[in-house]
């Protein structure tokens, strides 16, 4: 038996949607992290992740353009949303232990609501001081450009960066399902 041989972890490649300030980012990232939700809130991940076949869409603009790699900041990130073939089944072990609140995020010229996922102690007041992550999750999320309600889409999920956020609260009609 080979003691030396080196164990080789899993490479994932996930695709992901994401949004800057003035662009929309469509790609890839090879990474050893099974969800984006870990990717983005690792160490490794920390500043720079270089995304694969990337399509980059201007904002106002027809144009589109592809580049087969690209360095981008993490901390230019408002929000990303993993794109799966088939969607991966919920962590029980996350949703069985925490509370979720519908939750009404505003971040730059958007506004994301979805189910936030949060110990049962903490308190929708504190949710942002209670999470220590940098992109926090919201689960079957609506994201509209803000004051409209025209949807641009819903996702299963969105990590949106706490760098970004300009206000966070129980969405409106929260307090009815309680």
């Amino acid at each position: 038996m080979d003691l030396h041989r080196s164990y080789t972890l899993p490479r994932h490649r996930l695709q992901l949607r994401c949004r800057t300030q003035n662009r929309w980012l469509t790609g890839c990232v090879t990474t050893t992290r099974r969800r984006l939700a870990d990717l983005l809130n690792s160490e490794e991940s920390s500043s720079v992740l270089v995304v694969d076949d990337a399509v980059v869409e201007l904002d106002g603009q027809e144009t589109r353009f592809v580049l087969s790699h690209v360095n981008l900041s993490t901390s230019t990130i408002l929000f990303a949303m993993p794109i799966e073939d088939t969607p991966r089944p919920p962590d029980i072990r996350i949703r069985s232990t925490r509370r979720v609140e519908r939750m009404l995020v505003g971040v730059g010229p958007y506004e994301i609501e979805g189910d936030l996922y949060r110990l049962p102690e903490s308190r929708p007041r504190e949710v942002l001081a209670s999470i220590s992550s940098q992109f926090i999750v919201l689960a079957e999320a609506i994201i509209r450009p803000a004051g409209s309600p025209d949807p641009l889409g819903t996702y299963e999920a969105v990590l949106v960066n706490r760098q970004h956020i300009e206000f966070i609260g129980l969405a409106p009609g929260a307090e009815e399902r309680r």
